[in-house]
């Protein structure tokens, strides 16, 4: 099956920049890296869009979480979150337990370029990987400390942000 010029200007620059992938579904053209970000592997979906030539960018981490008391402490997280959010959204996924953020693009060509799929797909692993220490607290809290915990303060947490010299993102 041929490739649309976006999808392989997709493979093009994923193989330039040496990020390992590979072609999970041609006909929908789909492919799937794993990235090591600082606090955790995240997997990158990255899939185009015909005819209106967009990409969309989607990173996951696993994430079970035992009672609806934490379920919607981490939903309370997520809103609070896509509240500051200029672009891209954070979801969960509650069928297969998965902590997802989503970002798209429209193409002005059947070309991508490389800047904005290099930034994007930085900016998805970024943010689910700042989120990921938030979720993981809520996710490991017993139910009596769930009723103290503050989503404000975790939000807050300096701690967890990696400093801006390291280099927290390789593809695997």
């Amino acid at each position: 099956m041929a490739k649309s010029p976006l999808f392989q200007s997709l493979l093009d620059i994923f193989e330039a920049k040496n990020w390992q992938a590979e072609i999970v579904d041609q006909k929908k053209e789909v492919i799937h890296s794993l990235f090591e970000a600082h606090h955790s592997k995240i997997h990158v979906y990255a899939q185009v869009f015909l005819p209106i030539n967009t990409l969309s960018i989607i990173t996951e981490a696993p994430l079970a979480v035992d009672t609806a008391k934490h379920l919607s402490v981490l939903f309370e997280l997520i809103n609070r979150v896509n509240k500051l959010l200029v672009l891209g959204n954070f979801e969960y996924d509650l069928d297969r337990e998965q902590l997802v953020f989503k970002i798209s693009h429209i193409s002005e060509s059947s070309q991508l370029s490389e800047k904005i799929v290099a930034s994007m797909l930085h900016s998805s692993i970024t943010e689910l990987d700042r989120l990921i220490p938030c979720a993981s607290t809520i996710q490991k809290s017993n139910l009596a400390d769930l009723l103290s915990l503050s989503v404000g303060s975790l939000l807050e947490r300096q701690d967890w942000v990696p400093k801006s010299n390291e280099k927290n993102q390789s593809s695997k």
